[in-house]
């Protein structure tokens, strides 16, 4: 109960990554599905999607995925793509 905030503020960081393709690196003490272990709450819903989207972010595809996007300019800002135009 006492880590809802954290949960939360992780939830909404990994939402926002994913939603922007976003590679990321990082370093845990347990695998994805072990990073949250409240057992009620909405929180254990929202991390159970946290904990899928960890694990596809970690997969071939989506590297393949971000490495295509930014080869093609898709990673840049919208400043930088209409200078680019």
């Amino acid at each position: 109960e006492g880590k809802r905030n954290e949960a939360k503020r992780f939830i909404l960081l990994i939402d926002t990554l994913y939603d922007h393709h976003t590679r990321l690196v990082v370093s845990a003490d347990a695998p994805p599905p072990g990073l949250y272990t409240a057992k009620r709450g909405n929180e254990v819903f929202e991390f159970e999607r946290t904990a899928s989207r960890l694990i596809e972010m970690q997969g071939h595809e989506w590297l393949e995925d971000w490495a295509e996007r930014r080869k093609d300019g898709a990673m840049a800002s919208p400043e930088a793509q209409q200078v680019r135009a």
